[in-house]
Parts: C-alpha cells; sequence; structure tokens
C-alpha cells in the first residue's frame, strides 16, 4: 500500500515532512464474519494522515485465551506512519467501535478488538497506553502472527521475540494454529 495524496487530504504535503515510524497492531476477533472486519479495518486505518502499511501477517486461529466465546482468529501489522501513539490508540478505539466493538464486560467476545503492540522504541506506562504492550510477550496468538510478518517485513528495531522452540511451546500450550485461511493477507489493499 502506497499513501496516496487522494487518501491523505489536504495536508498530504504536510505530512510528507514528518518523519515516519512504525506501529505494530495486534488484530483479534471471535463474532462475526471476522476476517471481513479485519480487511475493513486494515482499510481504514490505511486512510489515518500520514499512514501507510507495511504489511500484515497470515490469520492466526486460537481457543479464546483470558477470554470467552468461540475461536478467534489473530493477525499482526505494521505500519509506517507520521501519527503519534495516542493518536493512534484514539483511533484504534473509535474504529473498533465503529465496526461494532461491545464491551459488556471484561473479556467479552468482540468483533474486533485492536491492540498498538509497539510503537518505535517509545515507552509508556500511563493508565491508558501501555508500550510495549505489557502482555503481548506472553501471547501465542500475538507471538506467532508478529514473528511471521517480522520475518517478512523486518524488526525495526522491536522487542527481541522469542526463538522458533520457544514460540512453538506457546502456540501448543495456548492452541494457536494457522488459519484454515492462509494467504487472506493478500486481500488486503
Amino acid at each position: 500500500m502506497v499513501d496516496r495524496p487522494d487518501r491523505l487530504g489536504g495536508g498530504a504535503q504536510a505530512f510528507a515532512a514528518v518523519p515516519r515510524r512504525v506501529a505494530w497492531v495486534a488484530l483479534g476477533g471471535n463474532l462475526g464474519q471476522v476476517a471481513d472486519t479485519f480487511r475493513v479495518a486494515l482499510r481504514d486505518m490505511a486512510t489515518w494522515p500520514g499512514t501507510q502499511l507495511l504489511g500484515v501477517s497470515a490469520l492466526y486461529e486460537t481457543q479464546p485465551w483470558e477470554a470467552q466465546g468461540p475461536l478467534f482468529l489473530n493477525a499482526v501489522s505494521a505500519w509506517s506512519t507520521a501519527l503519534g501513539p495516542q493518536e493512534w490508540l484514539s483511533a484504534m478505539l473509535a474504529l473498533e467501535n465503529r465496526l461494532g466493538r461491545e464491551r459488556p464486560h471484561l473479556h467479552a467476545p468482540r468483533s474486533l478488538d485492536l491492540d498498538l503492540l509497539a510503537f518505535d522504541d517509545h515507552r509508556s506506562a500511563t493508565p491508558f497506553l501501555q508500550l510495549p504492550h505489557p502482555r503481548a510477550l506472553e501471547r501465542a496468538f500475538v507471538l506467532a502472527p508478529w514473528a511471521e510478518l517480522r520475518n517478512r517485513v523486518g524488526s525495526f528495531g522491536q522487542p527481541p521475540l522469542p526463538d522458533a522452540a520457544e514460540l512453538a511451546r506457546l502456540c501448543e500450550a495456548q492452541g494457536a494454529t494457522l488459519s484454515r485461511a492462509p494467504g487472506w493477507e493478500k486481500t488486503v489493499d
């Protein structure tokens, strides 16, 4: 995906001079047509000012982990962006709501869950934004797609991930497997 001036509105030239950072975003969901919801979310995120999709992982199917309901689909995406981490968090929460995310209780089934995993080397420990994501390195449903995507697009200096043997152990223990829809990422603009 390439930033196009028509997507960036009147501020395209202003964003051309702004330094870019890399945002890593996890996508998850277990209600509705999750892969379709992911496609809509990725397309929407690609319209944010100064933002370009670098890549997206394959889909991973997992048992609910610290959650309830049917099987989850999970993926990780990487973005080049001129926006800041707080802007990403606010925009992701608004996008979740627009695409039907409800929060009736903690760990409820969901149509879309977006988590900001890392944002360059930015560190944050506020109640609203913790970077890097404090539990990402414990969750196979995040680690498997993140490792796969980093192998394709590069690490961009992000935290080291577990080695292949540890990742395989976590995937087995937590029920993370490659989804029956590999290659779905090729259907994203």
